[in-house]
C-alpha cells in the first residue's frame, strides 16, 4: 500500500499572511519606539524574531498517512509529531464525511478532520483505510451520512 501525502493550500496562505503580519508588527514595534535602543530592547527583538522563526518552521501544512509493519503511521496537519498506532491497539475505524476516527483499545481515539480536503483526497483516504482494514482484518464502520 502506498503512503498518502496531502498539502493544504489554504493553510499555507494563512500561515504566510500571519507570519508577514507578525514580522511587520515586530518592525513597527522597534521603529516607533521613542527611546534609544538599549539592551532590553535588543533582547525583546531577539525574542520576537525567534518566535517568528519558530512559528514559521514548526507549523505544518502537510499531512500523511501510511502503513508500516503491523502499524499505521499518521502525521496530520498542525500535529507536532507522527502518531504510530499498532494494529493490535485498533478497536475499529469509523469513516464519516467530515472526519475519520480510529478507536484504540484503552486509549483516546485518534480523530482526523477531513473538512479542508478536496473530494478526491477524501476518496483516497477512504480507499486506503478500506484496503488497510481488509489486509489487517480490522473492524471498519462506514457512517457517511453523518
Amino acid at each position: 500500500m502506498e503512503n498518502l501525502v496531502f498539502k493544504y493550500k489554504i493553510q499555507t496562505f494563512v500561515k504566510i499572511a500571519m507570519l508577514v503580519l507578525l514580522l511587520l508588527l515586530i518592525i513597527l514595534f522597534f521603529v516607533l519606539s521613542e527611546d534609544s535602543v538599549n539592551q532590553s530592547d535588543l533582547l525583546k527583538l531577539i525574542i520576537f524574531v525567534l518566535l517568528w522563526v519558530i512559528l514559521f518552521f514548526i507549523r505544518s501544512d502537510k499531512s500523511h498517512i501510511g502503513s508500516s509493519e503491523n502499524c499505521l503511521k499518521i502525521k496530520w496537519v498542525n500535529w507536532f509529531r507522527e502518531i504510530v498506532i499498532k494494529d493490535s491497539e485498533i478497536e475499529k475505524i469509523i469513516l464519516t464525511r467530515l472526519y475519520v476516527s480510529i478507536n484504540r483499545k484503552g486509549k483516546k481515539s485518534v480523530k482526523l478532520s477531513l473538512e479542508s480536503l478536496e473530494k478526491n483526497e477524501k476518496t483516497k483516504i477512504y480507499e486506503f483505510l478500506l484496503e488497510y482494514s481488509k489486509q489487517r482484518n480490522l473492524v471498519l464502520e462506514r457512517q457517511l451520512n453523518l
